[in-house]
């Protein structure tokens, strides 16, 4: 796969389901960075620690589904889970990615109709049921006006293979 350079687009249909229901059942209480968790802190809670709640395990059916779509890619080393809380924005920023990087992979868990995404200066309200393709190195923000969280799982797609 060649390097993504659209904003953001729709890969698949996904069931999230069983990420849905094991996320929402972990108290707040037991996320990692408590101090994340307000609206006027800047970053989204984020977690990538593997063996978080059975993260790893929970995750790896999707990632096995998804991935399918990225044959001559490396399996994703750094699969992340991240709360943006309501009221909480993140600002205008662009990742720094690696030559092997190819694209970031989204899947909302839990979202609302006021959750969105800025990429490129257009605005999008990513869906539950659906995997989207987004290009982290084009600027882009975050910004949760809706009154429920608004919970993603992502990963980078490399150049590679598995």
């Amino acid at each position: 796969m060649d390097r993504y350079t659209g904003t953001c687009e729709v890969l698949c249909e996904v069931d999230p389901s069983a990420i849905v229901e094991w996320i929402t059942s972990i108290p707040l209480e037991d996320w990692p960075q408590q101090d994340r968790m307000r609206p006027d802190y800047p970053y989204p809670a984020m977690v990538s620690n593997p063996s978080w709640h059975g993260f790893h395990d929970i995750v790896e059916h999707v990632v096995a589904e998804l991935m399918a779509h990225f044959p001559e890619s490396t399996w994703p080393d750094h699969k992340m889970v991240s709360m943006v809380v309501p009221g909480q924005s993140v600002e205008p920023h662009d990742d720094i990615q690696s030559p092997s990087w190819r694209v970031r992979v989204h899947v909302p868990l839990v979202s609302n109709k006021k959750a969105a995404m800025t990429i490129g200066g257009k605005k999008f309200n990513l869906k539950v049921g659906k995997a989207y393709l987004v290009n982290t190195e084009i600027e882009h923000s975050l910004a949760n006006e809706g009154d429920e969280n608004r919970i993603h799982f992502f990963f980078d797609v490399r150049e590679g293979e598995k």
